[in-house]
């Protein structure tokens, strides 16, 4: 059945081959055109379908496994060796809730909100800077590895690891530290717990020391104190001639009305001085305004009133300007009347007469405004001289009152406050001597701090179990992570899973299935064997029941010339051709093979025949479509190869030079098969397709991408195809025999 059974095209790039025979494997890939950049995810089946991830997890089940197993040691082993072992010391400091004491033992306590303070500020205190810095200091300490680790920041590190608790609200503080160094935690806390007692604890009992030793210092002081202002008391009385309170308030208060007294005159002059000296400098700036300032209108309005010439001249002007007006008028147009330049001579001499009154009356004005201010101002000069005068002396009055009120009102004052102080510093004096008596008996009392145990070298480390919990849990991501991130990318991409995917989820009819057949039985086929005829028989009646529903299409609707295409490159649409036309030649039907894919041909090598001519210099005129096909050996079947292609070929192809080419082969051949370019990346197919019957697309099981199936077939519509169908290349067993009868989506989705 096949004229070259061994013909094969080597892949450039990934080394598949194109097996010419009666059973080659559809399964071979076509070359990779690489990803599409103008489509866009989201169209076709939805990656939520959950059989989408079942079939991600077959892909991938075994990679993601082995993987998998191997991540999940290499990351249980290194979490287990890399997660510290941690170790607690812990110390505990009783604080108690009563300040012991020896003068009242039986006194009763309510405040334990006082207390709960105070155990906070213990706490605040055990971990302040001045504590820690102290236990840091420590030579022990320092030659420790805890200390070299963090010896940066020794200080922050211990204050936030040291844990200070009161558990159950006791009496106990609890004082721990937890680190992966077992033997020395326990030093660390001592160290602190150490440096507490000292800085803190005793330093508080040696503050009660000091405190009595200044309590003494200050009750001599205040003793002395009281002795100097008995003093002063006794000569203060003697320079008054009394102590009687009484008496001194008297003689203060005659002298404050006194010096009152002479403040009221003294403020009335000074406010007559100001408002005469105000009205003194306004009368100045007047008389050197009125020099530079002329006559405002208003004013020489109001002049031309008063004056009775400029009451005539006023009225006599507005006479003449009326008769004016009525000569004007009786006078002829563009010629000169004597009255009316007689009158309006009258009339401009009465206007000067007028102005020049005006500007006397003006002048007259000024002057007597300048007599007049000139008398007001040196009023003004001696009334502000006689107020200066004034002013002056009640100054001194107001001086040597106020001498006397203040060194009689100081005295009395001083007198007062010294013996007010005198009382004071007494019972100042008194309270010091009973604090002292007290903190005498107190220094013998116990401390209400005491420390009750010392920290230890922990036995075990704390988290054995979560360390475990841990490892577990990190290998079991570790084991789930790459079949996850397997399934995730795979499922985005969308692949199609079987034929169910292409009808139900992408909407396309199916016309058959074809099994994928293995690498390793492609070059054994036709040898002897059960598991080779297997194969070859599997092949045979797939691309049979494929032809069959052809033959069945041409009979029905006369689609004679088929395109067998794909979205992208490496979906077996050159195998897939190449099968069909030599099924239907093996039916007896005058088919012949066009190879379409011009930009990257493979049929011509397949067959072993000439690169061209072929369709490329059919499209650009150079050789006639009658010379173009090519026997193969084969009966029934010719081949016409992609030729070379060029600039001009594809030019050609798009403003439709194809359409006589099929036209000729169409009335030669009863079947015209075109093995055509993928739909995405170029647009050969598509200007193609307009001059086909029908399309068919070969879609690859767990290779093909429903997204770019649906945007290849939306193309095809869009340039006229009303007739698309797919071949669904799968496993081999998803389809039985390996023949599918035609399904469409309406009968799918009945069942």
């Amino acid at each position: 059945m096949s004229t070259k059974d061994d013909a094969s095209l080597g892949h450039p790039s990934n080394g598949q081959s194109l097996v010419v025979h009666q059973g080659a494997p559809l399964g071979t890939k076509d070359m990779d055109w690489g990803p599409v950049s103008a489509y866009t995810q989201g169209h076709g089946t939805s990656t939520t379908d959950p059989s989408a991830y079942f079939h991600a997890i077959r892909r991938h089940w075994l990679a993601g496994g082995l993987l998998g197993i191997i991540l999940a040691a290499a990351v249980s082993v290194s979490v287990w060796f890399a997660l510290p072992k941690h170790y607690t010391a812990i110390s505990q400091i009783q604080v108690s809730m009563r300040e012991p004491t020896l003068l009242n033992p039986n006194i009763q306590y309510n405040a334990q909100q006082e207390y709960n303070v105070f155990k906070a500020t213990q706490a605040q205190l055990l971990t302040s800077p001045m504590v820690l810095t102290a236990a840091l200091r420590k030579p022990e300490i320092v030659s420790l590895s805890i200390y070299k680790r963090e010896e940066e920041d020794p200080i922050a590190w211990l204050r936030d690891k040291l844990h200070v608790v009161f558990p159950a609200d006791a009496e106990i503080m609890q004082i721990s530290l937890t680190d992966r160094e077992q033997k020395e935690v326990g030093k660390v806390v001592n160290a602190v717990i150490d440096a507490y007692m000292s800085e803190i604890v005793e330093s508080d009992r040696n503050q009660k020391a000091r405190e009595l030793a200044n309590l003494e210092e200050v009750l001599a002081g205040k003793e002395r104190e009281i002795r100097q202002k008995r003093t002063t008391v006794k000569q203060l009385a003697d320079e008054l001639g009394t102590t009687d309170k009484q008496a001194l308030q008297m003689q203060l208060q005659f002298a404050t009305q006194q010096l009152s007294g002479y403040r009221q005159e003294l403020a009335r002059i000074q406010m007559e001085l100001r408002i005469q000296s105000a009205d003194l400098e306004v009368s100045n700036m007047a008389l050197k305004r009125l020099d530079n300032a002329p006559a405002s209108t208003l004013e020489l309005e109001q002049l031309k009133l008063q004056d009775p010439v400029c009451r005539d001249l006023e009225q006599k002007r507005s006479e003449l300007q009326v008769v004016i007006k009525q000569a004007a008028g009786k006078a002829r147009p563009g010629k000169s009347d004597p009255l009316t330049e007689q009158l309006t001579e009258q009339l401009n001499g009465v206007q000067a007469e007028l102005n020049a009154r005006l500007a006397y009356l003006s002048d007259i004005m000024t002057e007597a405004t300048r007599n007049d201010l000139k008398e007001k101002i040196d009023d003004l000069n001696v009334k502000v001289s006689l107020l200066r005068t004034e002013e002056a002396n009640l100054k001194k009055d107001v001086d040597v009152q106020r001498e006397e009120f203040n060194k009689l009102g100081q005295s009395s004052v001083d007198l007062e406050m010294m013996q007010t102080d005198l009382d004071n510093l007494q019972m100042v004096v008194n309270g010091v001597a009973t604090r002292k008596q007290n903190l005498e008996v107190e220094t013998k009392s116990p401390s209400r701090i005491l420390l009750r145990q010392k920290a230890e070298i922990p036995p075990t480390y704390d988290n054995f179990q979560l360390n475990a919990s841990l490892s577990v849990l990190a290998g079991l991501i570790g084991l789930a992570f790459p079949l996850t991130a397997f399934v995730w990318l795979d499922v985005r991409k969308c692949r199609i899973n079987s034929s169910e995917d292409v009808v139900k989820g992408l909407g396309l009819p199916v016309m058959g299935s074809v099994p994928l057949i293995p690498g390793r039985a492609i070059k054994q086929l036709h040898a002897p064997g059960k598991a080779n005829q297997h194969w070859n028989l599997r092949l045979a009646e797939s691309i049979d029941g494929i032809a069959a529903r052809l033959l069945r299409n041409a009979a029905i609707d006369h689609h004679r010339v088929v395109l067998i295409t794909s979205a992208v490159s490496g979906e077996g649409k050159t195998t897939l051709a190449t099968q069909i036309a030599m099924s239907l030649a093996r039916a007896g039907k005058h088919t012949v093979l066009v190879d379409f894919d011009l930009r990257r041909p493979a049929i011509d090598k397949a067959f072993q025949l000439p690169l061209h001519p072929g369709v490329s210099e059919a499209l650009c005129g150079e050789c006639p479509v009658a010379d173009l096909p090519q026997a193969t050996g084969l009966a029934d079947l010719d081949v016409v190869t992609a030729g070379r292609c060029d600039r001009h070929a594809l030019q050609s192809l798009a403003k439709g030079g194809d359409k006589l080419l099929f036209d000729e082969l169409r009335e030669k051949y009863e079947f015209v098969i075109v093995d055509g370019s993928p739909i995405l990346p170029v647009a050969d197919s598509r200007y193609v397709s307009q001059h086909v019957d029908s399309v068919v697309l070969s879609v690859f099981r767990d290779y093909s991408r429903a997204p770019k199936v649906t945007a290849a077939c939306e193309i095809l519509e869009s340039f006229g195809v009303t007739d698309i169908e797919a071949v669904v290349t799968s496993s081999a067993s998803e389809d039985g025999y390996g023949i599918i009868d035609t399904v469409t989506p309406k009968a799918a989705a009945s069942a």
